[in-house]
């Protein structure tokens, strides 16, 4: 499953962002690293990837705003945002609502993070094929 899969690890947490590139290089996936947020728009802008792991509380600018800058760079672009806990603030609850695939607690574990990646190839294969479908039978009709 991880074939041709690049993912982006944001987090201030060296330790924690080269973690968990390794277990996810070691399973084939491509991973970069960005130790904050104004690296992480350097690197989408750079360099297309299909999902980021990124933390929402970041010093230099704050999650949500790097959300927003990446999402213009690269629109398709899957972003799990992670937090180390559940405050009811403004900033998770927009975090909330806009990422399909978060928030993510810490800590989590390599289990959640492969059944995450893994669902959303599953979704994102599965509206490739819909849209086949759906194109072919378009055409179809209309020359039918």
């Amino acid at each position: 499953m991880s074939q041709g899969v690049s993912i982006l690890i944001v987090d201030e947490d060296t330790t924690l962002a080269e973690s968990l590139a390794l277990i996810l290089s070691r399973s084939g996936y491509t991973v970069a690293t960005a130790k904050d947020g104004l690296e992480a728009i350097q690197r989408v802008a750079e360099m297309a990837f299909d999902m980021t792991f990124m933390d929402i509380k970041m010093s230099l600018v704050d999650g949500m705003e790097v959300y927003k800058r990446m999402k213009m760079i690269q629109p398709d672009l899957e972003i799990v945002m992670t937090m180390k806990t559940y405050p009811e603030s403004v900033q998770v609850q927009e975090a909330m609502h806009e990422c399909v695939w978060g928030p993510l607690y810490k800590p989590f574990g390599a289990e959640k993070v492969f059944s995450i990646i893994e669902e959303s190839r599953r979704v994102k294969t599965g509206a490739l094929i819909r849209f086949s479908l759906e194109r072919e039978s378009s055409r179809a009709a209309e020359s039918g």
